[in-house]
């Protein structure tokens, strides 16, 4: 018999307990890289900007608003009016705390909403 053929025919005879091993070792690895992805989602970049993200009905003003109510500086809005990187002031301790108190829904490391370039011009300068 072909090795293939070899292989084919153990894992269709496997037993259901080698089954349930395999799907549970599937599923414990899957929730490690997403418990990772998590993480890593919810820390700062290296200069303590994040991606503030408010809830959908907020215009540019209003997230600019929010910002500015918390004692942020916009570095530039996210691909969406809604979501905002900001830098925190500096020596300041509990911005993630005032970002929620004026209307944020999450802060998520700014890569996931499309990077921290700088060199982008907030769409404020633009309006």
């Amino acid at each position: 018999m072909p090795p293939t053929q070899v292989a084919l025919y153990t894992l269709a005879n496997a037993s259901p307990s080698r089954w349930r091993k395999a799907a549970g070792f599937i599923a414990f690895h899957i929730a490690c890289s997403g418990l990772m992805v998590a993480i890593l989602a919810c820390t700062p970049d290296r200069q303590g900007r994040v991606a503030a993200i408010f809830p959908p009905w907020f215009t540019a003003g209003q997230s600019l608003g929010a910002v500015s109510a918390a004692e942020g500086r916009l570095i530039r809005f996210g691909n969406r009016d809604w979501i905002a990187v900001v830098a925190p002031p500096s020596g300041q301790q509990d911005f993630s705390g005032k970002l929620h108190a004026a209307g944020a829904v999450a802060l998520v490391n700014p890569i996931l909403v499309g990077g921290c370039d700088d060199s982008i011009t907030p769409k404020v300068a633009q309006r």
